[in-house]
């Protein structure tokens, strides 16, 4: 069993829907999209419920790199001020 497993992982590829990978939360958030649209008696637009998803994930990478990149400049002006003095 354990070298079914092991041939079977060894030979997945990451799902990838517009050149992403789709990550568990990605998935879970489709899944979310899919089912709210069936529930209130729509029909679940893939196409759009992927771009709303990626968006997102878009955002996300955007916040968290702003971050970094906040957290990096303020230690060069420190690292800078005092060369300064």
């Amino acid at each position: 069993m354990f070298n079914f497993e092991k041939s079977v992982f060894n030979h997945l590829e990451p799902k990838t829907i517009q050149n992403r990978t789709l990550t568990g939360e990605m998935f879970l958030k489709l899944t979310y999209e899919y089912v709210d649209a069936i529930n209130t008696g729509g029909i679940p637009q893939i196409l759009t419920s992927i771009e709303r998803v990626i968006s997102s994930e878009t955002r996300k990478i955007v916040e968290t790199t702003k971050a970094i990149y906040e957290k990096k400049v303020i230690l060069f002006k420190k690292k800078n001020l005092l060369l300064l003095l």
